[in-house]
């Protein structure tokens, strides 16, 4: 089922507890993939409690957050929580090569396309819907997780690690890693 959570205000900001809520609600929901464009902070023993329960629960949902935009290793959450739950996406640009704004870790699991990527907009309060390019890792992470959601669909009665490792495995290794 598709359900759509909010975890930040409408200027992006908030706090890890308003995350931590939108998780549970989306979980609570029967989400399967939950995209979490969104980063920053330190992490939370709240949220790794919460995915410690739903791995401990044996409940299947993955989610896919995006790296972080800081062009370095530093860990980013929450997409740098160590739980197979989590998939952490770094951006590419149109030539497979890693953005220079990209974070790049040990935690990072897979990349998608995240340079002047277009994006709806509105204006007009919410009257006109045009189109703008914008680049970060929270533009990389929804390509992820479509593409868990499209594989999930076809195959509902497979695990979150499944699918995990489906995206991982059919994945392009670009040579600047390895």
């Amino acid at each position: 089922p598709l359900h759509i959570g909010k975890g930040l205000t409408d200027s992006g900001s908030g706090s890890m507890s308003g995350v931590l809520d939108a998780m549970k609600n989306c979980v609570e929901n029967g989400a399967k993939v939950v995209n979490m464009s969104l980063g920053g902070g330190g992490p939370s023993s709240s949220v790794q409690t919460f995915l410690t329960d739903l791995e401990n629960d044996g409940i299947d949902v993955l989610f896919v957050a995006a790296a972080g935009n800081g062009g370095s290793s530093s860990y980013s959450y929450p997409a740098s929580y160590d739980s197979p739950l989590v998939m952490s996406v770094a951006a590419v640009n149109s030539n497979r090569v890693k953005a220079s704004f990209s974070q790049y870790n040990d935690q990072v699991d897979i990349a998608g396309p995240g340079v002047n990527v277009n994006s709806p907009t509105t204006s007009n309060g919410g009257d006109t819907l045009t189109y703008a390019a914008f680049s970060g890792t929270s533009m990389a992470s929804p390509h992820v997780a479509g593409v868990a959601a499209l594989i999930w669909s076809h195959h509902p009665n497979k695990s979150a690690a499944e699918i995990r490792l489906a995206l991982e495995c059919s994945a392009v290794m670009p040579q600047q890693y390895g």
